[in-house]
């Protein structure tokens, strides 16, 4: 009897923490992550553009993303990708024109199985972004020794943004701060806010006025 009592309470316990693991992970089928970013000068750890703001948001639903690329308020650059059909990436200047298409030569890309793996070595570091525990982990890209960092959390499942997913498709976690080198300036990513919300389908339909016909003209 004791024996028979004491793993109903062990059952009990381990489905108790099952709920609580689950609860604690913020599941999101469909809604907006806000990036801040921060240019800073590699050499001198001195930021630049001191009075431009610049930020990102990433919207999603299903398998549809698009990205918005903001300087001090304006859209600067729209990013659209569909993974029901994951063929081209297409973005958007601030006038709503198609200015570039980028296509794959293959029907079927999967980036998250053609994206080399990242050996991340995982520290001990962690802070709070947003609301979320985060861990730091360090990596380099293929081909480059140079160190960059990123601090991820197992509380956020989303989607990564199509630019995301080469970098940290085998990431044990999202990408809530991180950082990006382009010769002498670094860039950092950090997650401002979180929101787990519905989005229109209209957000993710590429705008058919003064579309560029460079496409068109590729298959005529």
């Amino acid at each position: 009897p004791i024996y028979h009592h004491k793993k109903i309470v062990l059952s009990a316990l381990a489905l108790m923490l099952f709920f609580v693991n689950a609860n604690c992970q913020t599941k999101m089928p469909e809604g907006k992550i806000e990036y801040s970013i921060t240019n800073i000068f590699s050499n001198r750890k001195q930021p630049i553009d001191t009075f431009n703001k610049y930020t990102n948001v990433f919207l999603f639903k299903d398998k549809k993303q698009r990205t918005d690329e903001f300087l001090n308020g304006f859209i600067s650059r729209k990013s659209y990708y569909d993974g029901n059909d994951p063929t081209t990436l297409t973005m958007v200047n601030s006038n709503n024109k198609v200015y570039e298409e980028v296509e794959y030569t293959y029907k079927d890309f999967d980036p998250a199985k053609v994206c080399p793996k990242k050996n991340f070595i995982h520290l001990k570091e962690e802070k709070t972004i947003s609301g979320y525990k985060c861990r730091k982990a360090t990596y380099s890209l293929q081909g480059d020794t140079t160190i960059l960092y990123v601090y991820y959390s197992k509380e956020v499942t989303a989607p990564l943004a199509f630019d995301l997913i080469y970098t940290f498709s085998n990431l044990d976690g999202y990408p809530m701060e991180y950082d990006i080198n382009y010769s002498d300036k670094k860039v950092i990513y950090t997650v401002t806010k979180i929101k787990m919300e519905k989005v229109d389908d209209i957000v993710f339909v590429i705008p058919k006025t003064n579309k560029s016909s460079n496409k068109d003209d590729k298959h005529k």
